[in-house]
């Protein structure tokens, strides 16, 4: 019999055992622990008695923790546990990521996929859905607008306005919960997979179902053809969409989602258009203008295809002034528009090429605002070393994560190097009390006494770590103590995407509101 499957969270601190049973939501308890209460079976497997529970622990180091799934049981006898097999211990093991990395994001994803799911099942067993084309292509044609819609700037700034009002006296869990909206990107992701599986049952339906006064042969090869090819553009973007891949050749990633998907889109237009054109030609049938009129992939696509289009309307050529910090990091100043605080200007020096986002920071007292740009990689670094006298930006500039802070009444911001430019923008929000830890190469020497001064005019206790000097900081622990001295609420993380993860996922595991972007966010 399989022992009782339980996760845990233990921290180890100054002889203290502090346990967190998560799947049941309790609260902290503490107590000592012993160190003959631990007993190491083999690499990173260890047994431990807790409350009459004899246990496995599977220890899986992080920053300042260290978190554990336990496969427990009630005999005290620990020869009862009986060896670690490979099949427990890779039981264990998944088990324990599947908790760590099942985050919010793919929760969203998987309330996208399942309600499709089950809206396909019905339709194979009610609706005879293979028989059904025009049905499979609303469907692709519905989840590929929601997933161009919840990326459009104008959609993702109301989102994040409508989240951002609800007052202090909201209960906290709630807000906890409203501010993990930048996980947004887990509905497009969502979507563009349903739209997949929707137009995997459109290849056969297609096929099994030609539309009225269409010739055979032709129809036939025209629609394996055309299926054929949007087949391979999807597929091209759900590999490449895979976080490794994307991370790893996200250059090519850009382009790629960017060029297939407007052949995709194109692509889309045909369908409904050669359906409409040959069922009208029926003497008793429709007309065309009514097949358009009652055609909701018509008006699905008609929506995307204007999505897709307005941002590029914006399409504008800026003049930035260069003020150079250091060798790292180059301060850009803006004098064409304001962009208030927690907003993400899209810049490139090539429109269809790659596109950067960066933080703005609003000037203090006149028109215009500025961004820091830290090396990085080769575009970042490009920009430092020659500063070209122009750049592009399209859209409109979309709210980040940070905008989510004004709703609690304390908060700490953690940055590393150049995240200290989106916290900066924070000096705008009225009513924001908020404490900063930032760890950063010889700060004053990198980014300039001005943003040194700005950071201590905002919190003139701000913990200002040089790595040159001490080396780099445990900002869980760092982060965890601040949060302990005062009535700060919730903590937001600026970083790179590794750090900003790990210290997420450490103060989260310590009953912390911890937020800060993802790789999609």
């Amino acid at each position: 019999m399989r022992p009782r499957l339980r996760m845990t969270l233990y921290e180890f601190q100054t002889g203290h055992l502090i346990v967190r049973d998560s799947t049941r939501h309790c609260g902290l308890r503490k107590r000592a622990v012993s160190a003959n209460e631990i007993r190491r079976r083999s690499d990173h497997i260890y047994v431990l008695q807790d409350q009459g529970l004899l246990m496995y622990v599977l220890v899986q180091p992080a920053p300042s923790l260290a978190l554990y799934l336990n496969m427990s049981t009630t005999d005290t006898d620990q020869t009862k546990l009986g060896p670690i097999n490979p099949v427990t211990r890779s039981y264990m093991a998944g088990c324990l990521k599947l908790g760590l990395h099942f985050t919010v994001y793919h929760r969203l994803s998987m309330l996208v996929i399942v309600p499709n799911l089950f809206m396909i099942l019905y339709g194979i067993l009610e609706r005879n859905l293979f028989q059904q084309p025009r049905i499979c292509l609303s469907g692709v044609a519905a989840n590929v607008a929601a997933a161009v819609l919840i990326r459009q700037d104008h959609i993702i700034n109301i989102l994040f306005w409508s989240f951002g009002q609800l007052p202090h006296r909201t209960p906290l869990w709630l807000r906890k919960h409203a501010a993990k909206l930048y996980h947004l990107g887990g509905i497009h992701s969502g979507a563009g997979v349903a739209a997949g599986i929707w137009f995997l049952f459109f290849n056969i339906a297609a096929v099994h179902r030609r539309p009225r006064n269409m010739p055979l042969m032709a129809g036939i090869i025209a629609t394996v053809a055309l299926c054929t090819l949007m087949d391979i553009l999807f597929l091209q973007i759900l590999v490449f969409s895979i976080p490794v891949i994307r991370t790893k050749f996200h250059d090519l990633w850009e382009q790629m989602h960017r060029f297939s998907g407007w052949m995709l889109l194109t692509s889309f237009w045909a369908f409904p258009s050669l359906y409409n054109i040959y069922e009208s030609r029926s003497t008793s049938g429709p007309s065309l203008g009514e097949l358009f009129y009652f055609d909701p992939a018509f008006y699905l696509l008609s929506i995307t295809t204007l999505s897709v289009i307005l941002p590029w309307l914006r399409l504008r050529r800026v003049r930035p002034r260069s003020e150079r910090l250091s060798e790292h990091a180059v301060r850009l100043h803006f004098d064409c528009a304001d962009v208030s605080a927690c907003k993400t200007p899209r810049f490139s020096t090539s429109p269809l090429s790659e596109w950067h986002s960066f933080a703005s920071i609003p000037n203090e007292s006149t028109k215009g605002y500025s961004i820091i740009v830290s090396r990085a990689g080769d575009w970042t670094s490009k920009i430092i070393d020659e500063t070209p006298s122009t750049l592009w930006t399209r859209g409109r500039p979309a709210r980040g994560v940070l905008y989510m802070a004004r709703m609690f009444r304390t908060i700490l911001c953690v940055g590393t190097g150049s995240g200290i430019a989106p916290i900066l923008g924070l000096l705008t929000l009225p009513n924001l009390k908020f404490r900063i830890l930032w760890s950063a190469p010889d700060p004053e020497r990198t980014f300039g006494s001005d943003i040194m001064r700005r950071v201590l005019r905002a919190d003139s206790d701000a913990v200002i770590w040089d790595t040159n000097q001490r080396g780099r900081p445990n900002l869980v622990a760092e982060a965890k103590q601040i949060y302990n001295e005062g009535d700060t609420e919730a903590v937001f993380v600026i970083s790179n995407a590794k750090v900003t993860a790990d210290v997420v996922r450490g103060l989260e595991s310590q009953n912390i509101p911890a937020f800060g972007p993802i790789f999609d966010s």
